[in-house]
């Protein structure tokens, strides 16, 4: 696969990593200190290319406090891609006021601070990308189209649970690449972050041509009461 292809499966990757707030995969919100790890596999068509991505997207609340007479969580996403031999790392980590957080809400529109993380590189406080990019997708509001569909029985970490569905659109928009998602997920009260599997298709387009089209799936396979910072020192 040519550098161009990986940096743009990359960008895909991310961007999907990155919705997981809001709607995404945060419908309640656990105790500070908990954390969820899923199984990710991402099967997608790159500029007519396809190809298979796998690894692990953890959710988790490290860290605590008030401001403006306000409860707020650290919230960070850390994902881990597989390329060939090597391992590529992103991580965000974002402060929101807690009342912000969880299914309907818009925590985009709330951002208080935000640190993001690419690989080998330093994190850096970086507060414009809560408003655009591809780097904080996952802070937007509601999805459209949001409907609820029957309960199946899902095996995961938990066990099988019976796990109704919710399912919706998300649509994102950098200089010229649009990113649509349509996804379905797999709710349960035991999942710390209400999300037990997801199923998420996307496609990419750059000046209004398809440059990628893909599924995501994600299952529920560690649970971490002990949660901390991968940036212990950014709050």
């Amino acid at each position: 696969m040519s550098r161009s292809i990986v940096l743009l499966a990359l960008l895909v990757v991310t961007t999907l990593a990155d919705t997981a707030s809001a709607d995404g995969l945060i419908y309640q919100l656990p105790e500070d200190g908990t954390g969820v790890t899923y199984d990710m596999e991402i099967k997608q068509t790159v500029r007519g290319r396809e190809n298979t991505t796998n690894g692990t997207l953890t959710i988790k609340s490290v860290g605590e406090t008030i401001l403006g007479g306000e409860n707020c969580r650290w919230i960070e996403c850390k994902m881990v891609t597989r390329l060939g031999r090597f391992d590529q790392v992103v991580i965000s980590k974002t402060l929101i006021p807690e009342k912000q957080l969880g299914k309907g809400k818009s925590p985009l529109d709330h951002v208080i601070r935000h640190w993001h993380k690419f690989g080998k590189s330093d994190a850096r406080e970086m507060m414009e990308m809560a408003g655009k990019g591809v780097a904080i997708p996952y802070l937007a509001g509601p999805p459209k189209d949001d409907k609820s569909i029957e309960a199946i029985e899902v095996e995961s970490k938990l066990g099988n649970l019976d796990c109704p569905g919710a399912t919706g659109t998300l649509e994102f928009e950098s200089d010229k690449t649009t990113i649509r998602f349509e996804f379905e997920n797999r709710l349960h009260e035991k999942a710390p972050f209400g999300v037990v599997a997801a199923v998420w298709k996307f496609e990419m387009k750059k000046d209004g041509q398809i440059e990628a089209t893909g599924t995501t799936t994600l299952t529920l396979a560690e649970i971490d009461s002990a949660a901390t910072s991968d940036l212990p020192d950014k709050h």
